[in-house]
């Protein structure tokens, strides 16, 4: 079973604010739900992991397009 983190806890794993974490949970970027009356925010352990690598392979894919730029530059410099 998928341990739940708070906004709090998510933001401490990701090295950032909490309200960035709403942020993101609020327009769908990072996949959450609310339970109890208070509407309490949760994100699913494995979830997060995934947000994580899917997060990783862009920013390899983005520095990747940011080398080859730079080479292509140097090339025709």
């Amino acid at each position: 079973m998928a341990k739940l983190y708070t906004p709090n806890q998510v933001a401490d794993i990701l090295q950032v604010s909490v309200p960035t974490v709403k942020r993101w949970l609020l327009n769908g970027e990072l996949p959450g739900f609310k339970i109890g009356m208070g509407g309490h925010w949760r994100v699913r352990s494995d979830e997060l992991a995934e947000y994580i690598d899917t997060k990783r392979r862009q920013n390899v894919d983005m520095l990747s397009q940011c080398r080859e730029a730079a080479d292509d530059e140097e090339y025709r410099g």
